[in-house]
């Protein structure tokens, strides 16, 4: 990073702002396109619309977060669905093998289910 020199006797500099190829990738970028929900295509929780019957597929994120996950009974193969979403998007309230269980949207992005029943 290249400093701008105030005045010799301060000794003080301020950082440039950003130009050129940083500044060009943070104008011109675009979201990732979201995945349709189909029984084909696997997409994540997040996604998911309200009250539809989902089946988990895969897990995905750190090796802790999926092993907390797994002992609360969230395995691939379960079948689940979702509840509520908060209205601010955060927390989501998922219903599976008989319990209740609310997760960050974050964390429900990591989970990759497939849809059995739309409500």
């Amino acid at each position: 990073m290249t400093a701008i020199r105030i005045g010799a006797s301060e000794g003080l500099s301020v950082p440039k702002p950003l130009h050129g190829q940083a500044e060009n990738d943070i104008q011109n970028h675009t979201p990732r396109p979201r995945r349709s929900m189909s029984t084909d295509s696997p997409a994540n929780l997040d996604e998911a619309p309200l009250l539809a019957k989902l089946r988990v597929s895969s897990l995905d994120g750190p090796r802790d977060f999926r092993r907390r996950l797994m002992e609360l009974g969230l395995l691939p193969g379960t079948d689940l669905r979702k509840l509520k979403v908060a209205p601010m998007g955060d927390p989501i309230e998922l219903e599976l093998r008989g319990t209740r269980l609310s997760i960050r949207r974050e964390q429900a992005r990591e989970i990759h289910v497939e849809l059995l029943d739309a409500p």
